[in-house]
């Protein structure tokens, strides 16, 4: 027994200096010592979720749909006022856009350690929405007031673009993400469509516009690792999945109001499972595919969540 509580040391030694999860196969212990460590590694591998409660103008973290290791950043409406986007940068460093406050803070984790604000003034920076942050570490905001997509190379406004292309294109901008290839996809709520560019100076310029009775009111836009689209559709009370930007292979997940009644933010996960905040019913879904299944509903309450927006993976 004392062997096994060394190699266990050991693997957990190199999981937490390499960041992978090790799981032993060979592990037969009687009283299931390896299985609970298995899973201990397991957890603590697994990405968060992050979510902008609204109401509460806070940001909720949870490691899974129970609920579990649920934590709480609420500095008070100075700081937060009325979250909507968060992201993550490589170093685990979270963002959030507090639109009320027109800015948006980093931090280094929920505890709120290294606080550090971006708050150019209106003219620059007006209600931001959704938020992005690069390979680079470079951080896309939506500045939903101003029409325009900014690029900051750090919190200090560094590098300032802007990609500010007409109402005509981009108007009142919410959801970003960007893919593999570093092309950026927006959506653009006013005029009900989803505008990819390969950079901000708008090259390439692709724009998916179905129709409103497929898509009305864009919100969150995600990728996943097939590279397909996914868009949460606010007024259809539906989350659309298309395999690029023709609208090819389109389908549409709209399970009705009782469940999904307007969804905010979306974000798939490792396993392309997709997770979708909706908005009336203060919850958020996840789903093991576009026909529903596996349906797993995150509801603890408008106390603790309350007008959740955009959802984000994080350490």
């Amino acid at each position: 027994m004392k062997g096994h509580f060394v190699f266990l040391a050991r693997i957990l030694a190199a999981s937490l200096l390499t960041g992978c999860m090790v799981a032993r196969t060979d592990c037969v212990d009687s009283d299931g010592s390896c299985d609970l460590f298995t899973a201990f590694l397991l957890y603590q591998t697994i990405p968060a979720l992050y979510i902008a409660s609204s109401g509460t103008n806070s940001i909720v973290r949870i490691r899974d749909m129970d609920g579990s290791g649920l934590t709480i950043f609420s500095p008070g409406t100075g700081t937060l006022n009325l979250p909507q986007g968060v992201a993550s940068d490589s170093s685990g460093r979270l963002y959030a856009a507090s639109a009320n406050t027109d800015s948006v803070i980093r931090m280094n984790d929920l505890a709120g350690s290294g606080l550090v604000t971006y708050n150019p003034g209106i003219g620059t920076l007006d209600s931001p929405d959704g938020l992005a942050v690069d390979s680079s570490g470079r951080v896309y905001i939506c500045a939903a007031n101003l029409d325009a997509l900014l690029r900051i190379d750090d919190m200090s406004g560094a590098g300032l673009a802007t990609y500010s292309p007409g109402a005509g294109t981009l108007a009142n901008p919410q959801g970003v993400v960007l893919d593999g290839s570093g092309r950026i996809y927006v959506a653009s709520f006013d005029t009900n469509s989803v505008i990819r560019i390969n950079d901000m100076a708008g090259s390439g310029l692709a724009i998916y516009n179905p129709g409103v009775g497929t898509l009305n009111s864009p919100q969150g836009v995600a990728l996943d690792s097939l590279g397909r689209l996914y868009i949460a559709s606010e007024m259809t009370d539906s989350v659309i999945r298309i395999d690029d930007m023709t609208g090819a292979q389109l389908t549409v997940y709209t399970p009705g109001p009782a469940t999904l009644d307007g969804p905010r933010g979306v974000a798939v996960d490792r396993y392309n499972r997709i997770y979708i905040s909706s908005f009336v019913t203060n919850t958020v879904l996840r789903i093991d595919d576009m026909t529903g299944a596996g349906l797993r509903i995150y509801n603890p309450g408008t106390a603790t969540l309350s007008g959740p927006q955009y959802l984000s993976f994080g350490p």
